[in-house]
């Protein structure tokens, strides 16, 4: 899979190409909405850049054909120079020379995936970043950080060396700092999952603000007022999502299936309490959830409830 490179962008830019995507995602454009579109895009580079990096990523043909049909060409304005125009265009020097600092200093990104979508990104400090399907991260980078946030899912981090700017990876439920290292997060309803494969990381908790040291070849959990004891991991024999495999031990049902829901393209609902509960252990498919969920009916006697949009397993 190609590597994509993260382009630079602010959040307030990133709302309105987001909604731009909906608009085109949702209905045809009438004339007003055609002008107000085209005009929006050519106001600024970020603005056209935003929305095509956002268009790549979500890989819908549908949205692609409908923003190739719209008639995109800037039109250039007159310009008509007076004492008035030269004082806007000092303004507008001093405005860009702003802007570009405050971009230098600040450097903003999303990423998003959708169902039955992994993605590599590399970013501009030259750290890549592999992403599960279904798993959303905010790239915050300024000239003393590196900051991320894994809103949800789950995501491989290759980390660039820079001693002046740490590698922060922000969760739910604590902070994970790098300088120049390999490591990968879980993060779910439960809890926070670090496995570093190379070099060493910090953990922070957020809740009791403890520090742990996790090395090469160990893991550790961070839940709500707790973290976890270091436990050690076989890299050699060790398998991750990466793989298109699952495997757990002594985790609850509800556990795997939130896992499964990354993949599936009906939503799996576990139907009772004692069900999400059930304890359950084994290697599992991700690419094949439909298998899993006939496997899991069978080992233990559950009914499978089919709709248009669930898969409702009952006792």
């Amino acid at each position: 899979m190609p590597i994509k490179d993260i382009p630079k962008m602010n959040d307030h830019v990133y709302q309105e190409a987001a909604s731009w995507i909906d608009v085109l995602a949702d209905r045809k454009l009438d004339d007003l909405q055609k002008r107000r579109f085209i005009k929006w895009l050519n106001t600024s580079p970020q603005n056209r850049q935003t929305f095509e990096s956002m268009l790549a990523t979500w890989q819908d043909p549908d949205i692609e054909n409908a923003f190739k049909r719209l008639n995109t060409k800037r039109i250039k304005p007159k310009f008509y120079f007076s004492v008035m125009a030269a004082s806007f265009c000092c303004a507008l020097v001093m405005t860009l020379a702003l802007y570009f600092y405050q971009s230098e200093q600040q450097e903003e990104s999303y990423v998003l995936t959708a169902k039955h979508q992994s993605a590599n990104y590399k970013l501009s400090d030259g750290s890549q970043l592999e992403l599960q399907t279904s798993s959303e991260i905010k790239v915050d980078y300024s000239s003393s950080r590196r900051g991320l946030l894994l809103k949800d899912g789950q995501a491989y981090f290759s980390v660039a060396k820079d001693k002046s700017r740490p590698f922060i990876v922000s969760t739910d439920f604590g902070d994970i700092k790098a300088v120049g290292t390999q490591f990968n997060i879980d993060t779910n309803q439960f809890f926070a999952e670090l496995t570093v494969y190379e070099g060493i990381v910090e953990v922070k908790n957020n809740s009791t603000g403890r520090h742990t040291l996790v090395k090469t070849g160990e893991r550790v959990r961070i839940k709500a007022e707790i973290t976890s004891e270091i436990s050690k991991v076989d890299l050699t024999n060790f398998v991750d999502w990466r793989s298109g495999w699952i495997e757990i031990s002594d985790q609850n049902l509800a556990y795997l299936v939130e896992h499964l829901n990354r993949y599936s393209k009906k939503k799996i609902v576990l139907k009772t309490t004692q069900l999400m509960d059930q304890k359950v252990a084994g290697r599992f498919r991700l690419d094949d959830t439909d298998q899993v969920v006939d496997m899991l009916s069978q080992m233990y006697s559950l009914n499978i409830v089919e709709n248009n949009d669930y898969l409702i397993l009952t006792p």
